[in-house]
C-alpha cells in the first residue's frame, strides 16, 4: 500500500517550499539552512510530511546510505540537499565508475602514498605539511579530507572556537561486507527499515562490468544497531558471520 492521501498532499506543499529554498540552500554548506539544525530529522519529517513518510521512506534511506538514526541527527542535511534533487530521476556518474575522477587527477599530479602526516601549519605564503619521516612539504593550499575530530590534532594553528567545534564531531558506526562472486548477478538494491532487515540496512547485487572487467559483487551494509554491536564486541573482523544468514535469504 502507498502513503496515506493526507501525506501525499503534504508532499506537494512541502515540495513547493523546498523549491523556493533552492536559491540559498547549498548542499555543500549545511550552514546555509541553519533553521533546520534546530530539529531532529525525525521531528522535521513528522512535522512537514508525516509519520508514514518517516518510517517508510526517510528512515530506510538514511539508515542505509548514512548509517544515521533519524532521532539522533538534525534535519540540516535533508534541508540542504533535497531542494536540488526535486525533479531529478537519477544521479549521473562517469561511465567507467567513480574512480575515473581521481584517476584523471592523478595523471597530472605527483602522488605519494602511505605518507603519515604529523602536522599542517598555515604560513604567510602558503601551507607547510610535516610528515612523520621528517620531510616538510610546502603548498599554496591543502585539502584536508580526514574525520573532523582528527583535524584539530593535525592543524596546529586552529582557533579555540574551531578546535571546540571539531572536537565535538561524532560519526555513526559503520560496517560493510563486499563479496566477489564467481558468476553473474541481476542488479538489485534494497534499503531496509528498522526491524525488517535484521543486521543489514543496505543490500546491493552488482552485475559483472565488461567495461572495467570487474566481477559481480554483493554489498551488504550493517544496520546502525548491528554496526554498534560489532564495534562494542570487537567483532569487526567477523562481519561475514553477522550478516551471512540474512544474505542467504536475499541471494537468488
Amino acid at each position: 500500500a502507498g502513503l496515506p492521501l493526507a501525506e501525499r498532499v503534504r508532499f506537494l506543499r512541502f515540495g513547493w517550499r523546498m523549491m523556493r529554498t533552492k536559491t540559498h540552500a547549498d548542499p555543500d554548506d549545511i550552514a546555509s539552512v541553519p533553521e533546520a539544525d534546530a530539529q531532529t530529522l525525525a521531528a522535521y519529517v513528522r512535522q512537514n510530511l508525516g509519520p508514514e513518510t518517516l518510517s517508510r521512506l526517510i528512515e530506510p534511506v538514511f539508515r542505509a546510505t548514512r548509517g544515521w538514526q533519524a532521532d539522533q541527527v538534525s534535519a540540516v542535511f535533508l534541508a540542504a540537499t533535497l531542494p536540488h534533487l526535486i525533479g531529478r530521476r537519477a544521479v549521473k556518474v562517469p561511465r567507467s565508475g567513480m574512480s575515473a575522477l581521481p584517476k584523471a587527477l592523478a595523471r597530472d599530479l605527483d602522488i605519494t602514498c602511505a605518507a603519515a602526516v604529523r602536522s599542517i601549519k598555515e604560513q604567510p605564503n602558503g601551507v607547510t605539511v610535516a610528515l612523520e619521516d621528517g620531510q616538510v612539504l610546502t603548498a599554496d593550499f591543502v585539502v584536508l579530507a580526514v574525520q573532523g575530530n582528527r583535524t584539530a590534532r593535525l592543524v596546529t594553528d586552529l582557533s579555540r572556537e574551531d578546535q571546540a567545534f571539531l572536537g565535538q564531531v561524532r560519526y555513526a558506526p559503520y560496517g560493510a561486507l563486499h563479496l566477489q562472486m564467481r558468476g553473474d548477478l541481476a542488479p538489485d538494491m534494497r534499503f531496509f527499515a528498522q526491524g525488517t532487515g535484521g543486521p543489514i540496512a543496505t543490500f546491493e547485487a552488482i552485475p559483472r562490468n565488461p567495461l572495467t572487467g570487474s566481477s559481480a559483487q554483493i554489498y551488504a551494509q550493517l544496520s546502525p544497531e548491528a554496526a554498534e554491536r560489532v564495534q562494542k564486541t570487537g567483532a569487526t573482523d567477523r562481519i561475514a558471520d553477522v550478516v551471512m544468514d540474512k544474505l542467504r535469504d536475499l541471494l537468488p
